[in-house]
């Protein structure tokens, strides 16, 4: 069994009295403390740290006020939805930072019921612990200590590996990739965040030159294959663009700090001429500066191949989820990424017959330098002079 957040900029919440119903003044956590709840059902979305993986939080929220019939029952807090509304909380509120408070004010305007940042006075009827790890979860098979993680007022997000817990033993817990038994794909994101990006690449020009974003850790090489872009760089070298690294600690200077060493090192010295000019190094960026980042991107560039995919400290053969990937189908962002990380996340490469806007390649010598050519031929790219 799995649970699918389809992409999609438009949503169905129609099952739901509309917000007109409720208009709550949501916006307060003084109200949140005193509300009274009615039989509204209480979702508890447990951080672990400072906005740790909140790129995954929306589509938590999306999922459970998905009026989808066939979605995974844990994820069905009532079936009472025509006169009951979920009430969310996001806690504790000291890791609920200001740049996501942002954010989720601007969701507040479309979900289904409204978002509160705190931990609530009641018990939930359900909590979603966000952030987990194989190593998290030590229980003997249908022992006791295990029927935490088969109850169903409980959901935890699992961020790797724990194969021994794929089955009914452990039905609380979801992975955010395909290849596990139980899975949400976090890709979604605000609407009117969305919608105002597509908007945007709507309205802009072709022939134009494209901006490609990497996001995600990259200075060591490990989780972003940065250096299958120096031959890239020089196959290109006659077209215009700019390739956009998007990482670093908007609290930790050191941080920001590696992120440019290791761009300096890895192109520098190779002595390519066009690292100056198309490298662009985006640092110290919040939850909220870094979605606005994504959605004014052309392209995105996971980075992920056969060096970091299939390894053990890599993607695990796509165990692991890939940030990148999600971000860029929520955002409807074309994308060049490789042949089986593609098949991983069912997307499809860009033909004729289609509408899909993806370049898929190889492990073949010269096949990201030309899916990536590709890609900049569909932008009409100028030529140096």
């Amino acid at each position: 069994m799995h649970t699918n957040t389809k992409q999609q900029a438009l949503y169905d919440y129609s099952c739901y009295p509309s917000r007109e119903q409720w208009n709550y003044d949501n916006t307060t956590e003084e109200k949140a403390a005193v509300i009274k709840t009615y039989n509204n059902p209480i979702v508890y979305i447990e951080l672990s740290w400072n906005n740790l993986h909140c790129e995954t939080f929306y589509s938590f929220i999306h999922e459970v006020c998905s009026c989808e019939t066939n979605k995974d029952s844990a994820w069905t807090i009532t079936n009472d939805t025509q006169s009951t509304i979920p009430h969310f909380y996001l806690g504790p509120p000291d890791y609920v930072k200001e740049d996501l408070r942002r954010i989720l004010a601007e969701f507040n305007t479309t979900s289904c019921g409204p978002i509160y940042f705190g931990k609530p006075s009641v018990t939930p009827q359900l909590t979603i612990v966000t952030t987990r790890y194989g190593r998290d979860f030590t229980c003997v098979d249908n022992a006791t200590s295990c029927e935490h993680l088969r109850d169903p007022r409980s959901i935890y997000i699992c961020h790797d590996e724990a194969p021994s817990f794929e089955g009914d033993n452990a039905s609380s817990i979801y992975w955010l990739t395909p290849l596990h038994s139980r899975y949400i794909l976090p890709t979604f994101f605000p609407p009117t965040i969305v919608q105002q990006s597509l908007s945007k690449d709507v309205n802009k020009p072709i022939p134009r030159n494209p901006v490609f974003l990497v996001t995600g850790s990259f200075w060591d090489g490990r989780k972003r294959s940065t250096k299958s872009l120096i031959p890239l760089l020089k196959g290109t070298r006659q077209y215009n663009y700019t390739i956009k690294f998007l990482g670093g600690d908007p609290f930790n200077s050191d941080s920001n700090r590696n992120f440019k060493d290791y761009l300096n090192t890895t192109f520098a010295m190779y002595d390519n001429p066009d690292y100056e000019h198309k490298i662009e190094l985006v640092t110290k960026t919040d939850a909220y500066e870094f979605m606005q980042h994504v959605a004014d991107a052309d392209v995105i560039l996971p980075l992920v191949d056969n060096t970091n995919l299939n390894a053990s400290w890599g993607y695990r053969k796509g165990k692991k989820l890939t940030s990148s990937v999600t971000w860029s189908l929520g955002f409807r962002k074309k994308m060049v990424l490789f042949q089986q990380l593609a098949h991983i996340y069912g997307v499809l490469e860009k033909n004729d017959n289609d509408n899909s806007s993806y370049w898929v390649y190889n492990e073949e010598e010269d096949s990201f330098l030309n899916a990536f050519r590709n890609c900049l031929e569909y932008f009409g790219s100028t030529k140096v002079q």
